[in-house]
């Protein structure tokens, strides 16, 4: 059986979002169940895909190729994406353990509609960015935040 070509298994920039707010799913699951292991490789995973979006975008909308590499470029929150996909020595990812208020990973689509859990305060050690020029950020805060970003820049764009 031949392989299939990825860009099969996506068909547009903004499925391969979906799959980011998939892996920040996974993240939150993970750090909930404290998974060190599942919470850095979703993290990796949410990374490449939040950074790789502007790639789609260029190969499948390439009237928005320049825009879409600036707008990566200038979102701190997508840049921090890039440093940890490039295994940059300018940021750092550990676990830090103060107490956050975070919620049961319940947030899942069902029906089309979306649970939204209630907050509760526990100590659980959540995965952290470290990075000098960006500041420290919980891993789900840059995965949230650079989401945001494309939902942002996606907005009006005629872009599948």
């Amino acid at each position: 059986m031949k392989p299939r070509p990825l860009s099969r298994l996506f068909n547009s920039p903004r499925q391969l979002l979906d799959k980011a707010r998939r892996d920040l799913v996974r993240l939150e699951k993970a750090t909930f169940a404290q998974d060190e292991n599942g919470r850095r490789d979703a993290m990796m995973d949410a990374c490449v895909s939040v950074f790789h979006v502007k790639d789609w975008i260029g190969a499948m909308c390439s009237g928005y190729k320049a825009d879409a590499e600036k707008h990566a470029r200038t979102s701190k929150w997508i840049s921090l994406c890039r440093v940890i996909c490039h295994a940059s020595k300018h940021v750092g990812l550990d676990l830090d353990r103060p107490p956050y208020s975070i919620a049961p990973p319940a947030a899942e689509k069902i029906d089309h509609t979306i649970s939204a859990p209630v907050a509760t305060s526990v100590r659980v050690p959540a995965l952290k960015v470290f990075s000098a020029r960006y500041g420290d950020h919980l891993a789900t805060e840059v995965i949230r935040n650079a989401i945001a970003e494309w939902d942002s820049f996606l907005a009006g764009k005629n872009i599948p």
